[in-house]
């Protein structure tokens, strides 16, 4: 039986592997780097580009932009887009931060043939249809209303703008 009101004991860890990083650049020059996990038959293809706050000359336009790239493109809709992913078991996850953003795609690794085409879609013929843009921004504004009841989101905002000021990227706050 564990004994929940006594924390376990502390072990320090005596050794750690990490994996070997693989980099090599693309014909066209982007640089891949790559780690072989083993022999399992599962995929991660993430893209990563300068962007975020730190590029940014508007609060959330890096995070818009991002959100928006699952919205269609010139020859799927979002619906078809989500759908397709679904077929196939794949996922994908968006994300902006202050110095990047980019998509990540998890997929069966025989699948990858069928995917990478999308994938690659979202990236260079997204159509950001106003009416979703519209739909994200009132969501944001909901849940920008209930952040700003809890303490701890005040308190972040507050931190970080007294550290870094509020003319500094990482300072700003919407």
């Amino acid at each position: 039986m564990i004994n929940r009101i006594e924390q376990p004991p502390v072990q320090l860890i005596k050794s750690l592997t990490l994996p070997e990083v693989k980099e090599f650049k693309l014909d066209n020059g982007v640089p891949v780097h790559t780690i072989n996990s083993g022999e399992q038959d599962v995929v991660k293809i993430e893209l990563i580009f300068k962007a975020g706050k730190w590029y940014e000359t508007q609060n959330l336009v890096a995070d818009f932009a991002n959100r928006m790239l699952r919205e269609g493109t010139k020859n799927h809709s979002a619906k078809l887009l989500a759908d397709k992913f679904d077929y196939y078991g794949a996922n994908i996850n968006f994300g902006a931060a202050f110095e990047t953003a980019g998509a990540s795609l998890y997929s069966l690794t025989n699948l990858t043939d069928q995917l990478l085409p999308l994938f690659y879609e979202l990236f260079t013929e997204p159509v950001f249809p106003e009416n979703e843009l519209a739909t994200i921004v009132s969501n944001r504004k909901q849940r920008l209303a209930v952040d700003m009841q809890k303490n701890d989101f005040l308190a972040n905002r507050h931190f970080v703008q007294a550290l870094y000021g509020q003319s500094h990227p990482y300072g700003r706050v919407t």
